[in-house]
């Protein structure tokens, strides 16, 4: 989806996007069934598909890039001394008209102690799971509806932990078990999210289609495109920017999404999985523009670029081996976004990314967790008039 193509903005995007999905294994007319052990049945799938019954996942095509969610619930008591099995069956065609069938099998523990089940917890694939569950529950209810069942199953996940797993700390006191200890700041980044965000600059097509974008993504993918990657680039180690013999590219340590956490004098990369903004502040030297754009100052620099120039400089080349490694590990094509300090409109799209601060109608992370710890220490329980109140700035 591309509103408003402008080849010159748009171009590098699109055959990148080509390349980049040309280039991948594919299979087509597929059809995918997940089995499970006795005590278990699998109550739900979530994601973009087609079903005629409950059991069989019909798919046009099918990548490495695909994901899906499947609730699972047990109807009967586990034993745990043997374990849950699983199997996920594809049958698809390849390219060239075979018919194929790929088999998944795998096992995991039993086990009654809640303790074990916080341990062991992956937070970012909860967060995957419920983003999938939302953009479901979004066809048929009100978004705030969804935004705030979203944060009270926060609460009465983080209650929960407390109930059984912290019952002797001091009421006043947060606690967050270790695997989910950044849960509210992904819950509060899915929040403000272009599928869910209550934000008027985001008409009907382009959130449709950032539900499917969502919807599809596998977990690492969607942690990033909530959450983004951000580094500073102005005063890189020497051995930032380098590779080592496995092809991996050594980068700069990522910093907090916050406007609190850029300097003016210095420049960032941020990657949300989609775009990759370059911002550079207002009090950027002139020996750093020259180093990478080859200018001397703000001003001479082309907003509209979508690659960055090849110099002989050594930063130039760093920052150059960083975007390429970065598009590598993205599925869809980064388009360079150039953001000057106070000077671009894409400032604004810079800034939403920053969702630890107050934007997008929604709280900054530390009035959220301060009001997720509040009804935790109420037991999860909503305000008089039914509603959780979370999603207005002004209840802190």
């Amino acid at each position: 989806m591309y509103p408003g193509f402008n080849v010159q903005r748009d171009g590098a995007k699109l055959i990148g996007n080509i390349a980049k999905l040309v280039g991948r294994p594919f299979g087509y007319n597929a059809l995918m069934r997940v089995r499970c052990s006795t005590g278990l049945r699998i109550a739900e799938h979530l994601g973009n598909f087609h079903m005629k019954n409950s059991t069989d996942v019909e798919l046009a095509g099918i990548d490495s890039e695909k994901a899906f969610g499947v609730l699972v619930r047990h109807d009967g008591k586990l034993d745990e001394k043997t374990e849950a099995s699983f199997q996920v069956a594809l049958l698809y065609t390849t390219a060239d008209g075979f018919r194929r069938v790929r088999v998944h099998n795998f096992s995991t523990p039993v086990t009654t102690l809640m303790g074990n089940v916080f341990r062991w917890a992956d937070m970012d694939t909860t967060i995957n799971f419920l983003a999938k569950g939302a953009i479901a529950q979004g066809l048929t209810k009100p978004l705030k509806d969804v935004r705030d069942a979203l944060t009270e199953r926060c609460v009465k996940i983080l209650s929960s932990y407390r109930k059984n797993c912290a019952s002797s700390t001091a009421p006043g006191q947060l606690i967050l078990p270790e695997a989910y200890k950044l849960f509210p700041c992904y819950a509060l980044a899915l929040l403000k999210s272009k599928p869910l965000r209550a934000a008027r600059d985001i008409n009907s097509d382009m959130r449709v289609y950032q539900m499917r974008l969502l919807n599809n993504m596998g977990v690492s993918e969607s942690i990033a495109f909530m959450y983004p990657r951000m580094i500073p680039v102005h005063g890189m180690s020497e051995k930032d920017g380098t590779m080592d013999h496995t092809g991996r590219v050594f980068l700069p340590a990522s910093i907090r999404v916050s406007y609190a956490r850029l300097n003016p004098a210095g420049a960032y990369l941020l990657d949300n999985g989609e775009a990759l903004y370059f911002w550079i502040g207002r009090d950027v030297s002139s020996e750093f523009l020259s180093d990478v754009f080859g200018v001397s100052s703000l001003d001479e620099i082309d907003p509209n670029m979508r690659y960055l120039p090849e110099l002989s400089s050594p930063i130039n080349t760093k920052l150059r081996a960083i975007a390429s490694y970065m598009q590598a590990q993205r599925s869809r094509y980064l388009n360079l976004i150039i953001v000057r300090q106070g000077r671009e409109q894409s400032e604004l799209d810079f800034s939403n990314q920053l969702v630890e601060d107050k934007n997008n109608d929604a709280m900054s992370y530390v009035d959220y967790l301060c009001a997720i710890h509040r009804m935790i220490q109420n037991d999860g329980t909503s305000r008089q008039d039914g509603s959780s109140g979370l999603w207005n700035p002004r209840m802190i």
